[in-house]
């Protein structure tokens, strides 16, 4: 609507309210998401340890939503402590590890 028209058409503004709907559920969405993750993380803390390779997984999927959602500040700390675990678990070499440090060095480069 905004290109064959302009913000005042009637559909342009109903399709702008409905995008401000689904932003605001999506918000909500991520927010859900984030607090199962963390729980998870927490369990397998404490079953596993804090550098058992699942463990770092989540800690690092956690980590990709934060980022994706520009909560990066957030996504930083979990990125830094999967990639410590990653290098101490699996070594500097592995696959796991050099993606984390790459999704980490991205977010410290924007």
């Amino acid at each position: 609507y905004r290109v064959a028209f302009d913000d005042r058409h009637p559909g342009a503004r109903e399709a702008f309210d409905g995008y401000s709907i689904f932003l605001r559920q999506r918000q909500r969405d991520v927010d859900d998401v984030v607090a199962r993750q963390r729980r998870a993380i927490a369990i397998h803390r404490e079953s596993f340890g804090a550098t058992h390779p699942k463990t770092l997984a989540l800690l690092h999927d956690c980590a990709v939503l934060l980022d994706d959602n520009c909560r990066y500040r957030a996504a930083a700390t979990l990125y830094r402590e999967a990639l410590d675990g990653r290098r101490f678990t699996l070594g500097d070499s592995h696959p796991h590890t050099q993606d984390t440090r790459a999704r980490y060095d991205a977010l410290l480069a924007r």
